[in-house]
């Protein structure tokens, strides 16, 4: 009897938490007309219907009267609650399958975001980049072309100073040139000339002096009277000779003033040249140096 009482008890529990259960997922209607209906016959139902602890003491009382009776009947009620209680449980079980699966497809959605988010900024990076790199590549470009037009620039300035310098030495050539040709003409040729004549004289005299000498000899005329001419043609020798040197004397006395050196080291501003050995001070009382002849 106890046994069928346990059993009774524990479906008349079963069946009461399932019509909570589906007062509590009943939805609310919110129409006034509605509701109003809904309170009249919950009234009349409490009203009519006994209360759970009133209905468990009837059912105890009829209970032992008639076990066999309820026992099968408190068993189909443990069937249909337990019936109930699967599908709740598969409902809950598909709810949490469902909230997992939006969870998985928020967290995959998620995941996704991230991943666009992390190639968004990869490319933005790239693009960075790629900028940069263009940038420095500009920037190394013009860096480029500024140094090869520095250095055309520079050979440019280089070969106009080469230019120059070839300008003024192929000048200072030619003034040497012209200045070897003055001293030539005016120093050198007249010294070498008057030298010439020096050394012809000296030659006629001595071939004079011996026709002298072998036509007194030959002639038999005493030698006192034809060293006479000799010494005539000496002294009238000697005094060409004398002359020549002179005159040659003369022409270095000039050009030693004209030309201290036989090639002069500087040509000064004033147009007088200077001999100078050292750079320093040449010119110095001249104007300056305007030709360098060295």
């Amino acid at each position: 009897m106890n046994q069928i009482k346990k059993k009774w008890f524990k479906a008349v529990i079963i069946a009461a938490v399932l019509l909570l259960s589906a007062a509590c997922n009943k939805p609310v209607v919110k129409n006034e007309s509605t509701q109003q209906t809904q309170k009249h016959d919950t009234a009349q139902n409490l009203t009519a219907t006994p209360t759970v602890e009133s209905a468990f003491t009837a059912t105890t009382t009829e209970n032992t009267k008639n076990p066999a009776a309820v026992n099968e009947k408190g068993n189909d009620i443990t069937k249909k609650a337990v019936d109930n209680s699967a599908a709740l449980l598969q409902a809950q079980q598909e709810a949490d399958n469902a909230r997992i699966s939006q969870e998985q497809a928020e967290e995959k959605t998620a995941q996704q975001k991230a991943a666009q988010d992390t190639l968004d900024a990869a490319a933005k990076q790239a693009q960075a980049n790629a900028e940069a790199k263009s940038a420095a590549d500009a920037a190394a470009q013009s860096a480029k072309q500024q140094a090869s037009l520095a250095a055309q620039q520079a050979q440019q300035q280089a070969d106009q100073q080469a230019a120059q310098a070839a300008a003024q030495a192929q000048q200072e050539a030619a003034a040497r040139q012209a200045l070897i040709q003055q001293i030539q003409t005016e120093c050198t040729d007249p010294i070498n000339k008057l030298t010439q004549q020096i050394l012809q004289l000296k030659a006629d005299y001595y071939v004079k002096v011996q026709q002298i000498q072998t036509h007194g000899t030959e002639s038999g005329t005493p030698a006192v009277f034809w060293q006479a001419d000799i010494n005539k043609l000496t002294s009238d020798t000697n005094n060409q000779i004398n002359q020549l040197n002179n005159q040659a004397q003369q022409i270095k006395v000039s050009c030693s003033i004209k030309f201290p050196s036989t090639i002069p080291t500087a040509l000064c501003n004033d147009g007088n040249y200077s001999y100078s050995a050292h750079d320093s001070g040449t010119c110095s009382d001249h104007g300056g140096v305007s030709v360098w002849y060295k």
